[in-house]
């Protein structure tokens, strides 16, 4: 059931930023609140995990047009997940399947 009353925050980490001896100091950027259906992992989506060597614990509808290829998606609540795979449910509906990358999981 599509209820769209869930809000994602997509991280962007910018690697380019460097300190002064030249190291790498990562970035984050937090996107706006992005309205969202937060559905259960179906049991083919944790087989086809499994296949390919990681663990489906989330499944997230957005709507297409707020994917930018982000890598990692956070939740209300803080818990972070990587974003492992995306499909078109429609034209207009984006498919993500997450696993969490939380710190204590």
């Amino acid at each position: 059931m599509n209820n769209w009353k869930d809000i994602v925050y997509f991280i962007r980490i910018n690697k380019n930023k460097k300190d002064g001896d030249g190291f790498p100091i990562p970035e984050e950027t937090k996107s706006d609140p992005i309205v969202s259906n937060i559905i259960g992992v179906t049991r083919a989506e944790e087989e086809h995990a499994n296949k390919m060597g990681y663990t489906a614990d989330l499944e997230v509808e957005i709507m297409s047009v707020n994917y930018d290829n982000q890598e990692i998606l956070e939740t209300e609540d803080g818990n972070r997940f990587r974003i492992r795979r995306t499909y078109l449910k429609t034209s207009e509906i984006l498919s993500l399947t997450c696993s969490n990358i939380s710190v204590g999981t």
